[in-house]
């Protein structure tokens, strides 16, 4: 399964055919407007189809991070995480996928937050 994952990852890094661009506004994902560079945060998802298999890339300067899990009975997910400390000043941009059949992700919901000094 975590191979998989890092399959997905790399052909939406790639652009890959295989990944949806455009996400419909049934899903929806919520993080801060703002939050303190090496602050804790954090995500929510809603809106995904229940038990489906979700990836969310967060986008910081210098690194992408993942989180993976599924969403739960009714399309909902949520974790904690943190910025890094040298994003401060910089956009980050959360995007979260959800499996489709044949190992294809769609793009359902994106976020931003802005990371304060």
């Amino acid at each position: 399964m975590l191979r998989l994952l890092f399959i997905a990852v790399a052909m939406m890094l790639m652009g890959s055919s295989a990944i949806a661009a455009a996400p419909p506004s049934t899903a929806s994902l919520t993080v801060p407007a703002t939050v303190v560079a090496g602050a804790e945060y954090t995500v929510s998802g809603s809106g995904f189809t229940p038990g489906a298999f979700i990836a969310v890339l967060t986008r910081e300067p210098d690194i992408t991070w993942f989180w993976n899990g599924r969403a739960d009975d009714a399309g909902a997910f949520s974790y904690v995480r943190s910025t890094s400390l040298t994003s401060a000043g910089a956009t980050v941009r959360h995007d979260a996928y959800e499996q489709k059949q044949g190992n294809h992700w769609k793009l359902k919901a994106s976020a931003t937050t802005t990371v304060l000094p």
